[in-house]
């Protein structure tokens, strides 16, 4: 299996109609890094980049490696929140991961 790999950047410009010029004019998905010591980070992700991973089976059972200002952090993918009629993504929720720590993740069953 390939690893997967997702360029961001910081967002700079938070809350009002800024995600909404991201989506629409920038094709740019807002998100936010949260978890270990650090304050939560937020992130835009170009559109393309997050299709080419996103159609993966294990996605979120699986760490992705965000390229963030030059550094590497390793994440899992959260939530992914899509416009309820229009087949368009809104926002990523990613939660920041040591490789070194154990994790504690919760299992959703559709039983």
């Amino acid at each position: 299996m390939e690893s997967l790999k997702l360029k961001a950047e910081v967002r700079e410009k938070i809350g009002g109609l800024s995600s909404k010029t991201a989506i629409y004019k920038e094709n740019k998905i807002p998100g936010i890094i949260y978890g270990g010591k650090d304050e939560p980070q937020p992130i835009l992700v170009k559109k393309n980049e997050l299709l080419k991973i996103i159609n993966n089976e294990g996605l979120f059972n699986s760490v992705v490696e965000v390229e963030l200002d030059g550094k590497a952090v390793n994440v899992l993918f959260k939530e992914v929140q899509k416009h309820p009629a229009k087949n368009i993504f809104t926002h990523i929720d990613l939660s920041l991961i040591h490789i070194s720590e154990p994790t504690r993740q919760e299992a959703i069953s559709y039983a």
